[in-house]
């Protein structure tokens, strides 16, 4: 489960981390989680087309990547895989 101890030292970062510094997380682990899909789809979207840097993303889907990420990690504390106190 080195995993679930990984995700929980992330949430209680986040939970503890100001808004500005939260949001500035969130985004460096929507592009970990872009990365990860991009690794495990080979670089391609989902009707084959090859993936952009997460660079040149619009802003507007590099946001849908951190609201995925927040929900994800939103989540894995609702459902006690991590907890919100040190």
């Amino acid at each position: 489960m080195p995993h679930f101890r990984l995700i929980e030292a992330i949430a209680k970062h986040l939970i503890e981390s100001k808004e500005t510094k939260r949001m500035d997380s969130y985004m460096i682990l929507a592009e970990a989680a872009y990365g990860g899909y991009a690794k495990s789809t080979g670089g391609k979207t989902f009707d084959g087309r090859p993936m952009p840097n997460w660079s040149a993303l619009p802003g507007a889907i590099q946001k849908a990547w951190r609201d995925a990420t927040m929900a994800a990690i939103e989540k894995a504390i609702e459902i006690d895989l991590v907890t919100e106190t040190p």
